[in-house]
């Protein structure tokens, strides 16, 4: 009896749980015919999406992994010298990037200047004319296998030459003046005083252009900017130094200009002259010559530099007429040469009779550049006309086409009489060359010197500087003499 009760329960129990699985397994299957059926959806969305919003952009991107774009470097322009020469070279390095060879590079470093690693001009003509020198890059599209290998060349974009520069220097002349300058820091230029083309110029030191051109080390950067005799520095534009004697001409000018002196009377040259203190009349102040000249007329006192005439032309001068002379002559003021960081010089306005002594002698606060002293120094050459300064003569294109033709400037003109411009180049005239030499004092002491000596013959004008040397005479005259008799016989 038990056991068939307990049989029909098991089978009872059996299908009460086949009742309950059934529902389950349709539930899970409908989860599951959902879920498939929501990821197909997606997977569609996400597909349509890819081909239709952003097949474009991954197109491009396919496109793009397949070409490589290559640079082709751009020409910079060629510099030339007045002749024609080649001061400078473009050349390819192993990794195909321009690099600029400058020819004998530390003889024109101050002039020509330097580009940096990327081919920009940085300082000289290479910065000023640096969007006449620049070429423009080229491009190459080259399609690549999937291995990145060049397969060929789809398109190209050829690269553009710079225009080249044509100098007034004479690298002849040039390399003459670095040559003949001492070691020691000294400064030398040569102009046209006919249209003031600059010749030459040179700066001692001097220093390797190249080493910036290839990407200078730190080590060989410190030991340029931390050098004491500092041959970064273009001494012949930036340099400001008292001018010395080198003065006097245009002091002479100025006084007959203003028709206050007589330049055929003479004076005696006294040992020196004297003021007393104006509030303690007990101090007296000396102002003595550097040698005794005898009887001196205005010839006489240029030729042989004599400071006791030139005081007493200075204080017949005042210090009205000296800075309306200076400005004619542009002391004070930049020339306009196209290099970088002229200085402007220092033409002091006023001051007690002793200030106006030191300055007619070049001495005090006055300062010059030696380019200002070139300057006058041509004006004085050419009868009173003041050119602009320039290097550069013509910018022509990569097929000698002209760009631009660069012509002389004339800054001031007519402001000195003939006769009077007569009466100083018989002053200056030195037999060989006319000029005139200086010896500056500086320092605190004022027991150093800096040796002057500006000059001409004929177009050519000289003017050269030695710090700390022992006089004009002795230091400078010597170079420029070696200059014209090397320039006499090679031309």
């Amino acid at each position: 009896m038990h056991s068939s009760l307990e049989i029909e329960e098991i089978f009872l129990d059996k299908e009460k749980e086949l009742e309950i699985e059934k529902p389950l397994n349709r539930k899970r299957l409908l989860f599951l015919y959902l879920f498939i059926f929501f990821c197909l959806s997606a997977l569609l969305a996400k597909v349509s999406y890819l081909q239709i919003v952003k097949g474009e952009y991954y197109q491009k991107t396919a496109e793009e992994n397949r070409i490589r774009i290559k640079s082709i470097p751009g020409l910079r322009g060629i510099i030339y010298d007045a002749k024609g020469r080649q001061l400078v070279n473009n050349a390819l390095s192993a990794k195909e990037k321009l690099v600029r060879q400058y020819i004998d590079g530390p003889i024109s470093a101050h002039i020509i200047g330097y580009v940096n690693s990327e081919n920009k001009g940085q300082t000289g003509l290479e910065m000023i004319y640096e969007n006449y020198l620049k070429g423009q890059d080229g491009k190459k599209r080259i399609e690549v296998d999937s291995l990145g290998k060049n397969h060929r060349i789809i398109a190209s974009q050829e690269p553009q030459f710079g225009n080249n520069l044509i100098l007034n220097l004479d690298f002849d002349l040039q390399k003459k003046l670095y040559q003949t300058l001492p070691e020691t820091p000294s400064a030398g230029i040569i102009l046209d005083s006919k249209t003031g083309g600059i010749l030459a110029l040179a700066s001692k030191p001097s220093f390797d252009n190249n080493l910036f051109s290839q990407g200078i080390s730190e080590t060989d950067y410190q030991n340029l900017i931390q050098d004491q005799q500092k041959p970064l520095f273009n001494r012949v534009i930036s340099g400001q130094y008292p001018p010395g004697s080198t003065i006097k001409p245009l002091i002479a000018a100025a006084a007959l200009e203003e028709n206050l002196i007589d330049p055929w009377q003479e004076i005696t040259d006294l040992p020196y002259l004297q003021i007393r203190n104006q509030y303690n009349p007990e101090i007296i102040y000396k102002f003595p010559d550097w040698k005794d000249h005898g009887r001196v007329n205005m010839i006489k006192a240029i030729k042989e530099s004599c400071n006791i005439y030139f005081y007493q032309v200075g204080e017949k001068l005042g210090w009205r007429n000296f800075q309306k002379y200076a400005k004619l002559f542009n002391l004070g003021n930049t020339l306009g040469i196209d290099l970088p960081n002229e200085a402007h010089g220092y033409t002091p306005k006023d001051g007690w009779l002793g200030d106006l002594y030191h300055t007619v002698i070049g001495q005090g606060d006055l300062t010059a550049t030696v380019l200002q002293v070139a300057s006058y120094t041509a004006a004085i050459a050419n009868n009173g006309k003041l050119y602009q300064p320039q290097i550069v003569d013509k910018i022509i294109d990569s097929d000698n086409n002209l760009i631009k033709d660069i012509l002389p400037k004339i800054l001031k003109s007519n402001f000195l009489k003939e006769e009077n411009l007569k009466i100083i180049q018989q002053g200056m005239d030195q037999g060989l060359e006319h000029g005139k030499t200086g010896t500056a004092q500086f320092g605190p002491d004022k027991k150093k010197y800096h040796a002057w000596y500006t000059s001409y013959k004929e177009n050519l004008v000289i003017t050269i500087l030695v710090e700390q040397g022992t006089s004009g005479q002795q230091t400078a005259l010597p170079i420029a003499r070696e200059i014209y008799t090397w320039y006499d016989s090679n031309q």
